[in-house]
């Protein structure tokens, strides 16, 4: 699985894509069961893409990778491997709202209280993040090995 900012390019997810495609067709060939990381990386890929449909036109191939995401994301909640994020929820509702009142009810509980209650919880805990930044680890010289 490609890593760090690797996900944002569409050639990337598409490659990301058949890789995990062909994780699922061999492990349930070899009737291993499809792991719960495999669906969880699926879903990290299908939630990288905007829908935006710019990589469509200059795609040598002519994939258009969003609605390549949209049916990721259709199976993902077909199959019922489509996580819950609170914060995902609310965004889409904003977005989805018509009625100026619920637009207004929403703006005002996401950015008014929401920024103040985020503002508040900084504060109560700038002390133990104090005492994380205040010694951060070396970061020069060879990187430690770790065993996973």
């Amino acid at each position: 699985m490609p890593r760090a900012n690797l996900l944002y390019s569409p050639r990337n997810k598409i490659l990301a894509t058949s890789l995990l495609i062909e994780a699922f067709l061999y492990e349930e060939q070899t009737r291993r069961g499809i792991s719960i990381k495999h669906w969880q990386e699926f879903e990290d890929v299908a939630d990288h893409c905007t829908v935006c449909h710019k990589c469509a036109s200059p795609c040598p191939v002519k994939i258009d990778f969003g609605d390549v995401s949209m049916n990721m994301r259709n199976l993902l909640r077909k199959m019922g491997q489509k996580s819950f994020r609170p914060g995902n929820a609310a965004a889409m509702f904003f977005l989805n709202a018509t009625s100026p009142e619920t637009i207004k009810l929403m703006r005002t509980a996401m950015v008014d209280v929401g920024f103040k209650v985020q503002r508040f919880a900084n504060n109560l805990l700038r002390g133990t993040a104090n005492q994380q930044t205040a010694a951060p680890p070396a970061t020069v010289g060879p990187a430690p090995i770790r065993s996973r």
